[in-house]
């Protein structure tokens, strides 16, 4: 199993064997077969506080694997299913405390948070899109509310996230503009889903005469102070929402920046529903989320995964190969 120490050093951290996890009630036993890294690695690096996480622990939110036990109350999954799952912490799921796990042969979870996989989504694809695909359906749904028409900008573009909200928001029949460095124009680009990429490198977004006035902002990108960027350069309207996924510093109260309706970080919470709509779209190819790395599960493999998310410049997903 993956452990992870309270440590700063990628180097400090081990890849050590423990007893397999217990099965508690209302929870199933999932053999993991793929897992997927996230921004939640490189804050536990940060040594951010991080809501339900203690040490030492066990990496990882994201997974897709074959349920191997369930408890006697457990209905909707059974021994043999191949699922996928966001385990996430207090901060967005309050039922259930424990979070991680998946960087591992094993995890126990609440079963109720596993989506059954679809024969037509490989063991990859289910784990590269729990986290990002509740994240990207509750910003741009739930609380952005795009529908067709709708002007959308996408902050940070070649993110994973970001690259799903530009898909979703252009399904949904929303007019996308977004932007992407020169490095990552092309990754952007091979969607086909914005009816603008900007190319920040070349032009600043908010200095630009043709972003201007939009409905809905979602900031999926690292760079700081992009909300009195947008309102001092009239780039969100009057009533509009920007909705930050980044950036814990603009608050939980969408009440707080007006003349918005909505403006504040927004933490997604577990919705099993929400990775059923996603996969649904992967499977019928309305959605595409591209891998860039995969890694063994060795330690040599885990470093270079961890290593990977620290430096910040991943274009498409990179999993852990823990079963196959």
């Amino acid at each position: 199993m993956w452990i992870e120490n309270p440590l700063n050093s990628i180097e400090e951290v081990r890849l050590q064997r423990i007893p397999k996890p217990e099965l508690k009630p209302g929870h199933a036993l999932v053999k993991i077969m793929v897992a997927a890294a996230n921004p939640t690695e490189r804050l536990v690096f940060a040594a951010l506080p991080l809501p339900g996480w203690s040490f030492p622990t066990v990496c990882g939110v994201d997974f897709s694997g074959v349920v191997e036990g369930v408890s006697d109350d457990v209905k909707n999954v059974q021994v043999g299913d191949a699922v996928f799952a966001v385990n996430w912490s207090s901060g967005h799921d309050d039922s259930a405390p424990v979070i991680g796990g998946a960087f591992a042969e094993y995890i126990s979870i609440a079963a109720y948070k596993l989506s059954k996989k679809p024969e037509a989504l490989s063991f990859e694809q289910a784990a590269s899109l729990g986290c990002i695909g509740v994240t990207a359906f509750q910003s741009v749904i739930d609380v952005g509310g795009v529908s067709r028409g709708t002007k959308l900008l996408v902050l940070g573009g070649s993110t994973a996230v970001g690259s799903l909200v530009i898909q979703l928001g252009k399904h949904l029949g929303a007019h996308v503009v977004t932007t992407a460095s020169t490095r990552a124009f092309s990754y952007v680009e091979q969607f086909n889903a914005a009816d603008k990429i900007i190319n920040y490198n070349e032009k600043k977004w908010d200095e630009n005469a043709e972003v201007k006035d939009f409905d809905v902002i979602i900031d999926c990108s690292p760079e700081k102070g992009t909300l009195a960027k947008a309102l001092a350069g009239g780039v969100v309207r009057t009533g509009g929402k920007y909705i930050n996924l980044t950036d814990f510093s603009y608050g939980f109260d969408p009440t707080a920046h007006p003349p918005l309706s909505w403006a504040a970080f927004y933490p997604a919470h577990q919705d099993t529903a929400n990775q059923d709509f996603i996969a649904d779209l992967v499977v019928k190819g309305k959605l595409r989320i591209p891998v860039e790395s995969r890694f063994p599960f060795t330690q040599e493999g885990v470093t270079d995964l961890l290593q990977k998310m620290l430096g910040g410049k991943s274009l498409g997903k990179n999993l852990l190969l823990i079963s196959q």
